[in-house]
């Protein structure tokens, strides 16, 4: 980000939208580099975020569409996806919490 705004180097991806129906969550972005992945973090865990294990996993990209899209495991508490580009800068969605318990 430092580099966008101080020496006019590529800007960071725009996360536009996201969204959950079900399992399924999704998230639009906007970008002037090429997206290169996307990955699905999520926990299983509940209790002090320091303590929580999370695990990340492939999520599927449609880059000509702007478009990431992931399928959450039945017992995930909490996610949110991050785009990668090319460069390798990486960008997140807000995390969204599933079950407070």
């Amino acid at each position: 980000m430092a580099n966008a705004v101080l020496r006019q180097g590529p800007r960071l991806a725009k996360i536009s939208e996201q969204g959950r129906d079900g399992a399924k969550v999704w998230a639009t972005f906007e970008t002037t580099s090429k997206a290169a992945k996307a990955e699905l973090n999520f926990t299983r865990d509940t209790g002090k975020w320091q303590g929580r294990k999370w695990e990340t996993v492939p999520a599927m990209l449609v880059a000509d569409q702007h478009r990431v899209t992931a399928e959450l495991p039945a017992d995930a508490k909490v996610y949110y996806l991050n785009l990668v580009d090319e460069q390798g800068l990486v960008v997140s969605t807000e995390h969204e919490v599933l079950d407070p318990q």
